[in-house]
């Protein structure tokens, strides 16, 4: 089984070589290399150059990638990685993720995408790398963290998916662009809003919805 190594990148190549090479990598293998895409440093490409070459020189052809991640932004970040995740998890391939190296945002961002694409797709092969402690002092085991996501149906999803993911849609717009009666939407958009992934406001005899930052990062 293919395996690809999805890790947050700093300074330092270590951060990446270490775990790759304590849970084994093999030709035809992937390294995706996760790193911040408002921030440029000249000291990421010389660490990104580093692993190229070691892989390179001790393993044969490795395919290693940057993927630039919008981490300003908490929400489109975990949709990025996740949906990176998801891709790759899809193609049964073992995904990998490590979370030993680069921005604290970066790491949190890639922890969360990471469990909720595990929690998603149970039976994909997702799993984290040991983490480095600092100092030397080791490495520690990060196991899945259960969580609990909220079951759509077909009907709910395609209200979901017609929200925008910016602004706001009144109930009348979203009835007729689906088509639908306003009884069947008015009664999706209820249980949507008891699950967290909408909120509404109402303004005069209008009623406004948008999506939640986790109706965002779901609705993909």
């Amino acid at each position: 089984m293919l395996t690809v190594f999805v890790s947050t990148f700093g300074f330092t190549e270590r951060a990446v070589l270490a775990p790759v090479m304590r849970h084994g990598i093999d030709v035809g293998d992937k390294i995706i290399l996760l790193t911040p895409r408002e921030f440029k440093d000249e000291r990421v490409d010389k660490a990104i150059q580093m692993v190229k070459t070691y892989m390179s020189k001790f393993l044969g052809e490795i395919e290693i990638m940057k993927k630039e991640i919008a981490v300003e932004d908490f929400v489109t970040a975990v949709s990025e990685i996740s949906a990176l995740i998801e891709e790759h998890a899809k193609k049964g391939e073992r995904v990998l993720v490590n979370i030993s190296g680069g921005m604290r945002i970066l790491v949190l961002e890639t922890f969360v995408a990471a469990t909720i694409i595990m929690n998603k797709l149970k039976q994909a092969h997702i799993e984290f790398a040991r983490m480095d402690i600092e100092y030397g002092l080791g490495y520690a085991e990060i196991p899945r963290v259960p969580i609990s996501l909220p079951k759509l149906t077909k009907g709910k999803r395609l209200v979901l998916t017609n929200i925008p993911k910016e602004g706001e849609i009144t109930i009348r717009e979203l009835v007729k662009k689906l088509g639908k009666n306003a009884s069947t939407i008015s009664r999706h958009l209820i249980e949507l809003r008891q699950y967290g992934l909408v909120e509404g406001r109402r303004k005069g005899r209008i009623l406004y919805v948008k999506l939640t930052p986790l109706g965002k990062i779901l609705v993909r």
